[in-house]
């Protein structure tokens, strides 16, 4: 049995843990909260409505077109850099359960990969509805916006999966990571057109940024109703695929000292 197809089978009979597992993530972190889920959907519509006004006018963009772009893109940010960030710790935050009891390790990686995929969800619903606020949201784009959906899913397993290793063996890697998605959040397109970029001359930042590619595959065809370049689909999914690789080559090599480390 190939180590992917293992991977699956884990995930089927476990299910039931690493769902509940991720169940209780989502409701300790809004434990004793009024608004509960509710925050995150405020924080995305507070940025992107008060940020969305100033850039447009900063841009000589019609808000109707860049709020829209402004929060989609933002959500989809917030999935590609937390897969990381957060799966530094799938391991660290599992401890107790690595060093007492025989679970499958995949287990916490899914277990983190579906607490961000809640978030995500939460993040798209809001952005679908701003997009139905302002006319922009359409049953075509939503149908071409799932291809790139399943590249950000296996993204986020291989990224995840991948940083659970290395984020237990160097402590220190969560801290550096998240300092280096904010320096990406300025260079990528997230809160730029492509087309204003390519125009001041950073086509590099299109062409040549792996996160960028991972935002077009998704925000282009749900805004536009056509699939994104091709060469976009080809940089993530390469991207993609070369974290989970690195996920099994990482979890092949050090697996056996995960309860060591934990």
């Amino acid at each position: 049995m190939t180590p992917l197809l293992r991977e699956f089978k884990l995930a089927i009979n476990n299910f039931q843990i690493w769902t509940y597992l991720s169940g209780s993530d989502v409701k300790s972190r809004f434990r004793r909260s009024k608004l509960g889920i509710v925050w995150p959907v405020l924080h995305q519509l507070a940025f992107s409505l008060g940020a969305g006004f100033i850039w447009a006018a900063v841009f000589h963009l019609k808000p109707d077109d860049f709020i829209p772009f402004l929060t989609l893109g933002f959500a989809i940010w917030a999935f590609i850099a937390a897969a990381m960030t957060e799966g530094c710790s799938a391991f660290v935050i599992a401890h107790g359960y690595l060093k007492q009891l025989p679970l499958p390790q995949s287990i916490f990686i899914f277990r983190t990969v579906l607490t961000q995929l809640i978030f995500l969800a939460i993040g798209l619903a809001t952005a679908l509805g701003v997009l139905l606020y302002f006319g922009k949201l359409t049953l075509l784009g939503l149908v071409l916006g799932i291809p790139g959906i399943l590249i950000l899913i296996v993204y986020a397993y291989g990224a995840i999966g991948s940083l659970a290793y290395l984020g237990l063996r160097y402590r220190d890697l969560q801290h550096g990571l998240a300092g280096i998605f904010s320096l990406l959040f300025v260079v990528t397109p997230v809160i730029y057109p492509a087309e204003v970029l390519i125009k001041k001359g950073f086509a590099a930042a299109i062409y040549a940024n792996p996160f960028a590619s991972l935002i077009e595959v998704v925000r282009y065809p749900i805004l536009n109703g056509e699939l994104a370049e091709p060469l976009h689909y080809l940089a993530s999914s390469v991207f993609a695929l070369a974290f989970v690789a690195l996920r099994f080559q990482l979890g092949f090599r050090w697996s056996r000292f995960v309860p060591f480390w934990s």
